[in-house]
């Protein structure tokens, strides 16, 4: 039996109709119709119900904003390292002459040649999220990959650099054994249009993607700087220094003059494994590394290069 409502009349009633049974003890209002019983929960829930009722037309954020769980970290992890294994050990003829100057603080000429990559393979996938704004069709979803580049070096067989760092000049040339970049973190967000359960079908937004860099550290080893002295190393240390700012910089041009050609690349890449309807042309996954390759030359004038 359910009771919606009741008062102390109503306990007294109950008490008195029982008094020509056994003796029973006597239960107080409190016991018959206590605050917390079930008439009492559903005016409450309807009052909520109307309180919020305005609320919840209303735009609501992170609808859904539990992230994906572990597997699709670790599956992802698997296979984008895999497909990055091909680039290991990849070799660089050369790198164009690079130019920094800081007002009278600093002044960097570099030029590199006989580059191998080593350590791009060596990933952590540290989070695949994806959340949604909004109801229906006013629903918004959006999702945030990150990973993280543990170890990325290049071997340069062959350096030329000049300059100063404040009042000290510096020059040299030959073999650098080290240029490493310690944990460099990528993270890049989008927007799915749409989105579907399990990621099959969904469909990345053009020019959505955003993109964020961050390095813990820079280690550079330039062998014959300043020889004949002691103050190679301490250039090393100071150029060491630069990485960070380096870094900054490069996330600058991924998010504006870089940007159409990278989000392009995204889209047309996503898109494709994932067979997103939408897609004019259904992408080829055997063609990333192709894409790939076109994206590095067309932001740098070498000509296109192959293992060798």
């Amino acid at each position: 039996m359910v009771l919606a409502s009741c008062s102390s009349a109503d306990a007294g009633r109950f008490n008195q109709q029982h008094d020509e049974n056994p003796p029973i003890q006597e239960l107080d209002e409190s016991e018959i119709c206590p605050s917390s019983g079930v008439g009492s929960q559903q005016d409450a829930e309807s009052e909520s119900q109307q309180d919020n009722g305005d609320s919840s037309e209303e735009f609501v954020k992170s609808v859904e904003s539990e992230p994906d769980t572990r597997i699709f970290e670790g599956v992802i992890e698997s296979q984008l390292s895999e497909f990055l294994s091909q680039f290991e050990d990849l070799h660089i003829p050369a790198l164009p002459p690079l130019n920094i100057n800081g007002d009278d603080q600093y002044s960097v000429s570099l030029a590199l040649s006989d580059l191998n990559i080593r350590g791009i393979s060596d990933i952590d996938v540290t989070e695949f999220t994806h959340t949604s704004e909004g109801f229906q069709a006013n629903r918004q979803d959006f999702q945030t990959f990150r990973m993280k580049f543990n170890k990325l070096y290049l071997d340069v067989g062959t350096y030329n650099a000049a300059g100063h760092l404040l009042n000290l000049p510096f020059n040299g040339e030959g073999p650098m054994s080290v240029l490493g970049f310690i944990n460099l973190d990528i993270t890049i967000d989008f927007t799915w249009d749409p989105f579907k359960p399990l990621y099959n079908g969904s469909c990345v937004a053009d020019n959505t993607s955003k993109y964020d860099l961050d390095l813990q550290r820079m280690q550079v080893q330039f062998d014959g700087l300043n020889e004949g002295t002691d103050q190679g190393q301490l250039i090393n240390i100071v150029l060491s220094s630069f990485g960070p700012d380096i870094i900054d910089y490069l996330e600058v041009l991924l998010n504006s003059s870089l940007y159409q050609a990278v989000d392009d690349a995204l889209v047309s890449i996503l898109n494709g494994v994932l067979s997103c309807p939408n897609n004019e042309e259904q992408f080829d996954i055997s063609e990333v590394p192709v894409v790939i390759e076109d994206l590095l030359t067309s932001f740098l004038p070498l000509h296109k290069y192959k293992n060798e």
